[in-house]
């Protein structure tokens, strides 16, 4: 049955006739229902439950909303179970699939094939799926032709032009990539970047919408400038082999000869933590830096509201960077810390457009430079701190998912 239903969706014409709907008021009257949530969030991540990044922060605008919505993640590596979890009521996750392919795209195809088993199972029926990534918002397009969804959004968390280096996967990823932003309800774009190559695959603009990584204002208590620690950086992030922690390591030296007081934070882990701490303590630097480790999401913000000043340095290697919105930057904006960061990630733009920050080449002078002007310069701290807290109210995850999901209410092609 289930091969049979593919051939007809994969067979489908593009063509189809305008229908109206109204989304946003159906999604609000099934908040209360857990027998048959309206939401559901289609997502990969590295660990067994997503890390916080797109999905996670739609999951928590409704809940903060009190929708009740269902939630699958699976492993983006073949060694784990996907994980189907109903979130606003207590019910236990359930594991579902198998946990090994002799190649990823068998493991990513069973992980299609296994989801659309899983929601006929369960006989749920969405009024919207929201797909993060092409391949589940794949899995998202045949449960909507099977007649399991209603609507499908697109959420593109990233975007590379060479995602894969094997030529083949690439064609293939890009293929379904267009595909889904053509077919799919509306496309939510993480970057600026990717919503401008949307636009260039002729996505219409009423259905191709900017979604960054965004922060409520509600969820962070902001402390007054007085009640912060003038002298204090931070630094958030995986501590791996890309050699952004090792540019501020070797530039902090410098920092304290020209302001002693200076004190740096590190959130994270990683590969190199043990390497790190010892680089630390034998440079003679453990009163000025100090570790903290992994720490709950929640933690890590009332931690920056703490700080003055917030760094976000990337190499740019994987080619998926350039199209990224950074998620750190929009937390240390809205914890109203003036952020040190270079062009890479699509971030950088709105850093530049709102004053906000101090966006660098990536070099050791440069970060020098733009480390001793935020920290001893207190007017153009305190005016690049106001343009953060601005910046945030802008992007507030609230105001930008209340529009995103009124958006549905316009015309849309009928589903296939």
């Amino acid at each position: 049955m289930i091969v049979t239903q593919l051939a007809s969706f994969i067979g489908t014409s593009l063509s189809k006739p305008i229908v109206r709907a109204r989304f946003a008021q159906d999604i609000l009257q099934g908040a209360s229902s857990s027998m048959n949530p309206p939401v559901l969030i289609l997502s990969h991540s590295t660990e067994m439950r997503a890390a916080y990044g797109p999905p996670r922060m739609v999951s928590d605008y409704l809940s903060s909303r009190s929708i009740v919505h269902d939630f699958v993640h699976h492993s983006l590596y073949s060694n784990r179970k996907s994980v189907y979890e109903r979130i606003g009521v207590r019910e236990r996750p359930r594991q579902f699939g198998v946990v090994s392919f002799p190649s990823a795209f068998l493991g990513y195809f069973a992980q299609l094939v296994l989801t659309v088993c899983e929601v006929i199972r369960r006989k749920a029926r969405y009024n919207v799926i929201i797909g993060v990534d092409p391949l589940n918002s794949a899995t998202a397009l045949i449960l909507r032709r099977i007649g399991f969804c209603k609507y499908v959004i697109f959420y593109a968390a990233d975007y590379a032009f060479d995602r894969f280096s094997n030529r083949v996967m690439n064609a293939l990823y890009h293929i379904l990539d267009r595909y889904c932003a053509h077919r799919s309800d509306y496309v939510w774009n993480v970057s600026s970047r990717i919503t401008r190559i949307r636009s260039l695959q002729g996505v219409e603009r009423e259905r191709n919408l900017f979604v960054p990584n965004s922060v409520s204002c509600r969820q962070v208590r902001t402390l007054p400038e007085s009640q912060t620690n003038r002298r204090l950086m931070i630094f958030v992030g995986h501590l791996g082999v890309a050699p952004e922690i090792d540019l501020i390591l070797d530039t902090f030296p410098e920092i304290l000869a020209s302001v002693p007081d200076s004190k740096l934070l590190i959130v994270g882990s990683g590969p190199r933590s043990a390497e790190l701490k010892k680089q630390i303590f034998s440079r003679g630097l453990a009163s000025s830096i100090v570790m903290l480790g992994e720490l709950l999401h929640d933690d890590v913000l009332r931690l920056l509201s703490t700080c003055a000043i917030g760094i976000a340095l990337y190499s740019g290697k994987a080619p998926w960077t350039v199209f990224a919105d950074s998620a750190k930057v929009r937390e240390y904006v809205a914890c109203g810390l003036p952020v040190i960061m270079n062009s890479t990630p699509s971030t950088a733009d709105d850093i530049r457009d709102y004053d906000a920050g101090i966006v660098i080449p990536l070099s050791k002078k440069n970060f020098l430079e733009a480390a001793i002007k935020l920290l001893r310069d207190d007017l153009f701290y305190a005016r690049l701190r106001t343009n953060a807290l601005r910046m945030s109210r802008e992007f507030d995850r609230d105001r930008i998912l209340d529009e995103a999901f009124s958006r549905i209410d316009l015309p849309r092609s009928e589903p296939a």
